[in-house]
């Protein structure tokens, strides 16, 4: 894993912290901060996920905070809930990293957090690598117009973007049914579509 994450860190030109549940590198204050305690650390791992999404098994029942790890704590701002903080730990803080690594790998419904079956993560992947997306994270247009998306997270540009149609097979609770998705990076808050989906928050 280290290996791999120096790698990831020398071709994108240093080291950048990156959200363990969207897969994309934060931003602004909340950036320079995880950059320092990583420089301050010795940190190799770009993976900061929040002591919540570890304690909910969000990335797998492997995955726990080592004994004596001390968090980042971060607050945030929103005009809607006001201020709030959330306790940030590296990869490298808990007893299995590359489970944070998932979401590298791995496409998963916001609207739901289960991962894609195996035949529609292949479907995602060359979707995807066709769009230079970096997220693996998807939403569908049906959840992007409910209250708990909606309206703060919407389409980057309504006109343009056509998502990808995904088939699901009948089970028994619902018959055969396609549904449109689109991928986080589509919307207007990437991160903040990333954080409700999980109920990371904050």
């Amino acid at each position: 894993m280290i290996r791999r994450c120096r790698l990831f860190q020398q071709q994108a030109g240093g080291y950048k912290a990156l959200s363990a549940d969207s897969g994309l590198p934060f931003q602004g204050a909340l950036q320079r901060m995880l950059h320092e305690k990583a420089m301050a650390r010795n940190f190799t791992s770009p993976f900061w996920a929040t002591s919540k999404a570890i304690h909910r098994k969000a990335f797998g029942r492997e995955v726990s905070i080592l004994p004596g790890e001390q968090c980042t704590l971060v607050s945030f701002r929103y005009s809607k809930f006001g201020e709030t903080e959330a306790m940030y730990f590296n990869a490298e803080q808990t007893t299995y990293p590359k489970g944070l690594e998932l979401v590298l790998t791995r496409h998963r419904n916001a609207s739901t957090s289960n991962f894609f079956s195996p035949p529609l993560q292949d479907i995602l992947n060359v979707h995807a690598s066709a769009k230079g997306f970096q997220s693996k994270t998807w939403i569908s247009e049906v959840a992007l117009q409910t209250a708990d998306f909606g309206p703060t997270v919407a389409l980057r540009s309504p006109e343009g973007d056509k998502g990808i149609v995904l088939h699901f097979a009948a089970s028994d609770k619902m018959p055969a049914h396609d549904i449109s998705f689109y991928n986080a990076e589509e919307t207007t808050d990437p991160h903040s579509l990333c954080r409700r989906s999980h109920q990371f928050a904050l």
